[in-house]
């Protein structure tokens, strides 16, 4: 949460802390908490205030939020949680000190919540959980659905996977899972959408190159692009790779997946050795990854033409604020 105020996005700040040794609940567990507080940081930050007589240092605050929002709707016993949230503060934010300053807001969180959850929530970012500037764009765009879309926003996304077909049928896939335990429906030619939402370790045939995370509304641009053998296809806007890898897997065609720099690449370069797909050697053409822009071409394109171009342009992203509710704070 400390790099998520300083700017950082939440996957960047999740994944930089979390140590390779950590089991796969406890890794699970801290990904839902910092998820959590994120869809929930408007009214923890309105409720800090509230309960604060002086403002913390940014690591102070940000742990304070955290546990804040897990005593909203407690999973665990309210005292376990404050237990908890105190001692990470005496052992990394400051000390004792610093651990009764937390102890003790957030025992008078437990001892006025409903009368804090009420005053807190007479504020619009508190009771919505968006940035003040985003609820009054909205209200004024959507006068009629605002309340609805806002709503729509804090809810938990579905877990969709697009299964690669190159390594067996959607059928098998679901048999696969249903020997692991774990339910899903089939919403669509390669698409599946989880009964439950699970770390992608946990997923059958995950590290094989089964299946791909991938929204099912985004599944449908691949498809409408008709890819076909031989075709030269340029992926103009590449990262992460879910869009180029269902090209590859729709057919043998030669694709070029560009995006502004390395850093954005590697996950397109990733997804594409995990699921097999447009590799040196290997069944099929091999893709070509490159760093550049496509409003530039010059820097990049060798000048031969391109039969279809595939251009998931940047925007806002609001369209997309369930699945990653930091953007709304960036």
């Amino acid at each position: 949460m400390e790099a998520l105020a300083a700017g950082r996005s939440l996957q960047a700040a999740v994944e930089a802390v979390l140590d390779d040794g950590l089991d796969p609940a406890s890794r699970a567990a801290i990904r839902d908490m910092a998820y959590a507080t994120c869809r929930q940081l408007g009214l923890a930050r309105e409720l800090a205030r509230l309960v604060n007589s002086r403002a913390p240092a940014p690591p102070v605050a940000a742990l304070q939020w955290v546990a804040l929002v897990q005593l909203v709707e407690p999973l665990r016993a309210e005292g376990i949680i404050v237990d908890q949230a105190v001692e990470a503060a005496r052992l990394g934010a400051g000390g004792a000190t610093v651990a009764g300053f937390l102890n003790a807001t957030l025992r008078r969180f437990l001892r006025e919540r409903e009368s804090l959850l009420a005053t807190a929530r007479r504020k619009d970012e508190a009771r919505w959980n968006f940035p003040r500037w985003w609820i009054a764009q909205l209200r004024a765009d959507q006068p009629k659905a605002w309340r609805s879309i806002l709503t729509l926003g804090n809810a938990l996304p579905p877990m969709s996977l697009r299964v690669n077909l190159h390594r067996g049928g959607v059928d098998d896939y679901l048999a696969m899972l249903g020997h692991a335990g774990r339910g899903a429906r089939r919403v669509g030619p390669q698409a599946l959408v989880l009964d439950e939402p699970c770390a992608v370790d946990a997923l059958p045939g995950w590290r094989d190159g089964w299946v791909t995370v991938q929204d099912a509304g985004a599944q449908l641009a691949a498809p409408l692009l008709d890819p076909q053998p031989g075709d030269r296809v340029l992926d103009a806007c590449a990262a992460p790779g879910g869009k180029t890898t269902h090209l590859l897997e729709l057919a043998d065609c030669r694709v070029t997946a560009l995006d502004v720099g390395e850093a954005r690449l590697r996950p397109v370069r990733e997804n594409l050795a995990r699921l097999g797909l447009g590799q040196p050697g290997g069944a099929g053409h091999p893709a070509t990854v490159v760093a550049g822009d496509a409003r530039r071409p010059g820097g990049w394109w060798d000048g031969e033409t391109f039969d279809r171009i595939l251009v998931d342009a940047p925007c806002t992203a609001s369209g997309i604020v369930r699945r990653h509710p930091d953007i709304r704070w960036l």
